[in-house]
């Protein structure tokens, strides 16, 4: 039988071992359906992809990525029109997660801001109510 007594800070046991155990609970929100894209952009050109955000998501988490570390600039646009939040690449890797606050469609573009062509991959989650 293992004792536990006068421990302070962090503790950590390894070989614990639960003979009998379940759960009883489950995650509000969770990821959504994922939308993927790719294609290639030559200068100044952008990517544009619609996704469709259920009624009940509360944020949207974006990726694009480009060959070769180039530059690229990615978009969130509103079913309204506004754009919600942007991000530069870095490393070839541009990233956003944004609350969004209706369903509806919202697009994500991908602009190329390099001096040639660029090949992107695109990936988009909402994240949604269970």
């Amino acid at each position: 039988m293992l004792e536990l007594t006068n421990l302070s800070d962090a503790v950590y046991i390894d070989r614990f071992v639960l003979e009998s155990s379940a759960t009883s609970g489950s995650p509000t929100s969770g990821p959504g359906a994922t939308s993927t894209n790719s294609g290639t952009l030559n200068l100044g050109q952008e990517l544009s992809n619609p996704i469709v955000v259920p009624a009940g998501a509360s944020s949207m988490s974006l990726v694009a990525a480009s060959n070769n570390n180039l530059p690229i600039k990615l978009l969130l646009i509103s079913p309204t029109g506004s754009i919600l939040n942007t991000a530069d690449s870095s490393g070839g890797v541009a990233t956003l997660s944004v609350p969004v606050g209706q369903s509806g469609t919202y697009v994500y573009k991908v602009v190329n801001l390099s001096v040639g062509p660029v090949q992107v991959w695109t990936a988009a989650t909402p994240t949604i109510q269970r």
